[in-house]
């Protein structure tokens, strides 16, 4: 049996526990239980886009993520990115701002800028881009080896290869990696990332290009969007950019709650968090 009560705005409910004896359980909208925790119910919680999109080179990754709100560019390849948002100024009048991203440390000093900005409430980012995880993997893995050498791990062999990663160095990559996604994903933000594309090797289905191939699989997982960014010709034989949200085997994505179409022409970030947002409130 259940009772509610309306005291304090807080709902109360009865159980009853196995010898009959009845439990008061207090399920508010949302109370603080101790310890930073909080009780809440899904409407409550923030919802964001945290988006990984990924494509052959060209596709339009950059200008894509530039079409999402008020974005932040952390960016590997200045030169490349630089250009694009150049050319989204010129078609929409918008500045796109962008911190360069050389180092590790480069990223975690970044990170600690976003998170400080966010906590005081700004507005001016809406949504940090990172573009793209693929080249800021060999930036990190570089950094690694290089850290290794520093510390000593290579004594010896401090003239090896530091552009290629050797069999134990793999999984170290991983964790980095993951550490550094769901640090910026947990932000209070839109988050989008890119990458190139892989091949997923036993199973023949194109994926996002993250490192080592164990975490492949994994990485998707740690997005509530993934999606394949392509161009392909209409019947005039134009270019087209197309967002595809369905992989059907073929592909890797992932479709929040199946709320977007399975393929979107011409594709902007900020319409999409508009639809998901509706079709929530739904």
């Amino acid at each position: 049996m259940s009772r509610n009560s309306s005291s304090n705005g807080v709902k109360e409910v009865e159980s009853v526990s196995e010898n009959g004896a009845a439990t008061v359980l207090t399920t508010p909208e949302a109370v603080g239980i101790g310890g930073g925790l909080t009780v809440q119910t899904i409407d409550e919680a923030d919802v964001w886009l945290k988006a990984l999109v990924y494509g052959y080179p060209g596709a339009g990754k950059t200008y894509l993520s530039a079409t999402a709100p008020k974005p932040l560019f952390l960016v590997s390849e200045e030169s490349v990115t630089k250009e694009t948002l150049r050319a989204y100024y010129r078609h929409t009048g918008e500045r796109i701002p962008f911190i360069d991203i050389r180092s590790t440390d480069d990223l975690k000093r970044a990170y600690a800028y976003v998170a400080n900005e966010l906590d005081k409430g700004s507005e001016e980012i809406q949504t940090v881009v990172l573009d793209s995880i693929t080249d800021m993997q060999k930036m990190m893995a570089r950094d690694l080896i290089r850290e290794g050498i520093e510390r000593g791990y290579y004594r010896g062999r401090e003239n090896r290869n530091t552009e290629v990663l050797e069999q134990g160095e793999w999984g170290w990559l991983a964790n980095r990696t993951r550490n550094m996604i769901r640090s910026f994903r947990n932000l209070p933000c839109h988050v989008v990332m890119t990458a190139q594309v892989s091949m997923l090797k036993n199973e023949a289905m194109e994926a996002p290009a993250i490192q080592p191939s164990s975490f492949t699989t994994e990485a998707p997982g740690l997005f509530n969007m993934v999606a394949k960014l392509e161009v392909v010709r209409n019947e005039q034989g134009e270019p087209v950019r197309v967002l595809r949200c369905d992989g059907g085997g073929e592909f890797v994505a992932k479709n929040p709650q199946s709320a977007l179409p399975r393929s979107i022409r011409n594709p902007n970030l900020s319409q999409i968090i508009e639809l998901l947002n509706a079709e929530r409130s739904e």
